[in-house]
């Protein structure tokens, strides 16, 4: 029976950028001390980081579990799909598309795969601190590095001890820790809809406001012309009184 991996929640990636941006502000990002000091936990970080890919490889050597599992190429999925009722074909897309291999030769592709990653960004953040003179990614990257690698399925199985699925799965159904950063996303997101009606009523205002006004601006035109209509008869009807008198005279 296999564990369920715990997959850590988006909302978590938000709380690190903005528990570093808070360090960032409170700190004297010119004073050489604290940019040594960062420079320092970051090397600490890279340092963790081998240690514990190190660890991975000799603990899977020693293991040396040859359970049979077979990987399979992401656009399987997508071949699968559009080959709905062509079985034949779908077996052989499949083939084509999944290798065979081992757990411990899967674990170790896994640690050669984040050694790699860790190396690329290793180089960018020196581009970064270096040539940009920016300390703040180095700050994000050591802490959501930390808090990625408590997730990671490596460190779950090799340091926590559960026994996952190879294939290493990411299902979101599975359970994410920790909740409390879903209901404050929860409770972020009623508010914005809440602004957004109250935005959108006062906006239906504005505009019934404004037919209001465009009436008014109608009646106030019909009422003009009635006048110079009323003043045209008058002129005429002045007019032909003139024109009687001068008759009768």
């Amino acid at each position: 029976i296999y564990d369920e991996p715990l997959i850590m929640s988006p909302s978590m990636h938000f709380y690190c950028f903005l528990g570093s941006s808070l360090i960032t502000r409170r700190l004297d990002m010119k004073s050489t001390t604290v940019v040594r000091g960062i420079r320092f936990a970051f090397i600490g970080y890279v340092i963790l980081m081998q240690l514990f890919l190190a660890y991975v490889r000799i603990r899977a050597k020693l293991n040396n579990d040859q359970t049979p599992i077979v990987i399979s190429n992401p656009l399987s999925a997508m071949v699968n799909s559009q080959l709905k009722d062509q079985d034949m074909v779908k077996n052989i897309a499949s083939s084509f598309l999944s290798t065979e291999s081992t757990v411990m030769a899967y674990d170790l592709q896994r640690a050669n795969s984040m050694n790699g990653s860790l190396l690329f960004n290793l180089a960018i953040m020196w581009f970064f601190h270096f040539k940009l003179k920016q300390s703040q990614p180095i700050i994000i990257q050591t802490l959501q590095g930390m808090l990625t690698l408590a997730y990671n399925p490596l460190f779950q199985v090799y340091i926590m001890g559960r026994n996952l699925e190879r294939p290493f799965k990411n299902s979101p159904s599975q359970p994410t820790l920790p909740t409390e950063g879903d209901e404050a996303a929860a409770s972020t997101t009623e508010l914005q809809e809440e602004e957004a009606a109250l935005e959108a009523g006062a906006t239906n205002d504005k505009g019934d406001d404004d037919d209001d006004n465009e009436e008014e601006e109608e009646d106030d035109e019909e009422e003009a012309d009635d006048d110079s209509d009323d003043s045209d008869s008058d002129d005429d009807e002045d007019s032909d009184e003139e024109d009687e008198s001068d008759e009768e005279e």
